[in-house]
């Protein structure tokens, strides 16, 4: 059996929660609840329950009610009902629509209880293992696509690795579930440059900063990005969120902020504003001017989001700048400034994390890096991982 054999009991009489718990004992780590209110707060806050059986006779929320609810926090947790006989049509449905797993009728004897917590705990085990399969095929079929993406156009993968960085800090208190296909659509957000040929590519890409014109060679055609992102499981949302990177946000009447009606709308607002953030950076703004710049665009992003962003690069400005050289690079440091090669060949853009694979190649190319790298550090790490007289 699975080592994780937690499983939550809702009733509000408890009487019954302490003989569940006599019933049960050594068999499951048992939890319980006294009632719905109590069980969602443990659910929402508490650890994963792969099973959570409920009483359909509660006050103010029922057990169908309350399993509705369980299933939206915790889609993967499996559901059982304990009904009586004039709840049995109501159970048989449920089971048919699939809102919970299997119904157990008042009063159980405990052979049958406990062959039936099994069955589900086996249930939730397969359900596990089905989506860790189907996650490893979508980061590899993601990989895929990245490393075309790379090889056909370095600066548009370059500069949606930074830009999922800045997703990555703007999704950390999100409250959705599937707040990984926020990072996921900016990584594939360029996709839709794939098709445009190295020659233009290069004709855009000049060696210095890419603004006007140079810049809009890096944009990505959304509607070409959703159609072959769409044809990978589990990631329509993230398509979705990708068609509507160019969405401008606006607000409520009288400056009140519209709330996100859904993941894909949350998803888009956070791909613009990490867009046009990356655009004022790669434009010559350092981080503090680029935020107040946006922030002066009234309306025009989620004011939430927003917050955040000025939150991330505040907690940055309060990091170290410093100058080493490629051999003291260490992995967790943040380029500061674009790398560049003696002749002007761009290496690697502002913003990026030093990665292991990041660092290897850097160091390939030590012997034409001109000078040293500016890299941002947090600041307990900056006597260890730099000079004293490099600090600026």
């Amino acid at each position: 059996m699975h080592t994780v054999t937690r499983i939550l009991f809702v009733d509000d009489d408890p009487n019954a929660l302490a003989g569940f718990q006599r019933a049960l004992k050594g068999s499951f780590e048992v939890a319980v609840a006294q009632g719905a209110h109590r069980a969602l707060v443990m659910v929402a806050n508490g650890p994963t329950y792969p099973v959570v059986v409920s009483d359909m006779r509660m006050p103010i929320m029922n057990g169908m009610q309350f399993l509705r609810r369980v299933g939206e926090m915790a889609p993967d947790t499996v559901r059982v009902l304990f009904t009586g006989q004039a709840d049995l049509q109501t159970a048989i449905d449920a089971v048919n629509s699939g809102c919970i797993f299997q119904f157990l009728c008042k009063p159980c004897l405990a052979p049958q209880l406990l062959k039936t917590l099994q069955a589900a705990v086996a249930r939730y085990e397969l359900v596990c293992r089905e989506r860790e399969l189907l996650e490893r095929t979508v980061r590899g079929s993601v990989q895929v696509v990245m490393d075309v993406l790379s090889r056909v156009n370095r600066p548009a993968y370059c500069r949606a690795l930074r830009v999922a960085e800045t997703v990555r800090h703007l999704s950390q208190k999100s409250p959705w579930p599937d707040a990984w296909k926020f990072e996921m659509a900016a990584l594939l957000s360029h996709v839709g440059c794939i098709p445009k040929s190295t020659e233009s590519l290069d004709a855009v890409h000049p060696p210095s900063p890419a603004t006007g014109e140079g810049q809009q060679g890096l944009d990505s055609d959304p509607q070409v990005a959703r159609d072959l992102i769409a044809q990978i499981p589990r990631l329509e949302d993230v398509a979705e969120m990708i068609a509507r990177q160019r969405k401008p946000y606006t607000a409520a009447p009288g400056g009140r902020a519209k709330s996100s009606r859904d993941l894909a709308t949350t998803g888009a607002r956070m791909l613009r504003l990490a867009f046009d953030f990356d655009a004022l950076l790669s434009a010559g703004l350092d981080e503090e001017d680029a935020v107040a710049h946006l922030a002066e665009e009234n309306g025009h992003y989620d004011p939430a989001l927003l917050r955040i962003l000025d939150m991330v690069v505040a907690q940055r400005v309060r990091k170290r700048v410093v100058h080493v050289s490629i051999e003291e690079l260490d992995l967790g440091m943040v380029l500061d400034k674009e790398v560049r090669t003696r002749s002007g060949l761009l290496l690697v853009n502002r913003g990026q994390s030093i990665t292991a694979p990041l660092l290897q190649r850097l160091r390939n190319f030590s012997h034409v890096v001109a000078g040293e790298v500016s890299v941002r550090l947090p600041r307990e790490d900056s006597a260890r991982s730099a000079r004293p007289e490099s600090i600026s």
